[in-house]
């Protein structure tokens, strides 16, 4: 993903960030432009316990201990899980230097109000510096 990341980059070289922008809001339905200037990304599936499913970080023996936790401590899964989409943050927020060629900040991480079924998606907000 980090070389489509940086393909789609080069590819819009030559366009401004406006361009850019508008670009991403048309090709990935999670990424918005607010009206502050912020740019928001939501990702990350999170299911009904607060848990974020799918996270890269989670591989092999991890995830079996990080989901044995969640099996014994379901009432802690949200403040677990946070650490967990902070990384996912960083790396969606790696993707979007890669294509737009501009220093971010994350701003915040939390859990919009749309939902999918039974999951919600973690947006993670970022300022363009």
């Amino acid at each position: 993903m980090a070389d489509e990341s940086k393909s789609w980059g080069i590819k819009h070289a030559g366009k401004s960030l406006g361009e850019k922008l508008q670009i991403l809001s048309t090709e990935d339905e999670g990424f918005h432009l607010s009206d502050d200037g912020t740019i928001k990304l939501q990702t990350c599936h999170v299911d009904e316990n607060g848990v974020a499913r799918g996270c890269h970080c989670l591989k092999r023996d991890y995830e079996m201990k990080f989901n044995s936790f969640i099996e014994e401590y379901p009432n802690k899964a949200s403040s677990f899980s946070q650490f967990h989409c902070g990384c996912c943050a960083g790396h969606q927020k790696y993707h979007l230097l890669n294509k737009l060629s501009v220093k971010l900040k994350l701003k915040s991480i939390g859990i919009s109000a749309v939902k999918t079924g039974n999951e919600q998606k973690r947006t993670f907000v970022y300022e363009i510096i």
